[in-house]
């Protein structure tokens, strides 16, 4: 038996610049939206020594994995301060005030020296566990998906309050614009030895 193959033709260009020009408004308008809405909460990661993850991994580290790139953490226009500083690691929470509404907060990364100038790329978060002794922790798949908007400069995420009461940690991946190399910063973890 033989299958019928379709036959693909190409897009019209004229077509596609207006599809192009149209998603390009609807961007502008998304980006103006989430600005307004993340009014109040504004994470600003400060890179001081930067670490690729394709770096050589464990030479001269006293601590294996992938090398975490050290930082500052400041919330809100905030004094910039070590996250190792942080007494309460309930800043989390606090930065997307759990009102019982989803709440959007706008995430940048700086270079300590003004030199570079980076990008986020993605976002990812671990759920809280639930007991110490059975290691259990809460599945996140049940709970209200939380929303990434990629921006040139900056990243926005709404998260819904409950899903922020279940995640115990983040992680941000991040790009250098100079050279392309990849970055991790795990705001909860603090600055890496090596």
């Amino acid at each position: 038996m033989h299958m019928k193959t379709t036959k693909m033709t190409r897009p019209n260009p004229s077509v596609l610049r207006v599809l192009v020009k149209k998603q390009l408004s609807t961007r502008k308008t998304l980006r103006t939206y989430l600005t307004r809405a993340a009014a109040g909460a504004k994470v600003t990661l400060i890179v001081t020594k930067f670490r690729s993850i394709y770096g050589p991994h464990g030479r001269g580290c006293k601590r294996a994995g992938v090398p975490m790139t050290s930082h500052l953490i400041s919330i809100d226009g905030g004094k910039p301060i070590d996250p190792a500083d942080l007494k309460n690691k309930g800043y989390f929470k606090k930065t997307y005030k759990a009102l019982g509404t989803p709440q959007t907060a706008e995430l940048t990364i700086e270079d300590a020296a003004g030199k570079r100038v980076y990008r986020p790329m993605g976002m990812w978060f671990m759920p809280r566990i639930a007991g110490r002794k059975s290691g259990a922790k809460k599945s996140l798949k049940y709970l209200p998906v939380p929303q990434i908007y990629l921006f040139d400069d900056c990243m926005y995420n709404t998260l819904d309050p409950k899903f922020v009461a279940n995640v115990s940690k983040y992680s941000v991946i991040f790009q250098c614009e100079d050279n392309g190399d990849v970055g991790l910063i795990d705001p909860i973890v603090g600055n890496s030895p090596c």
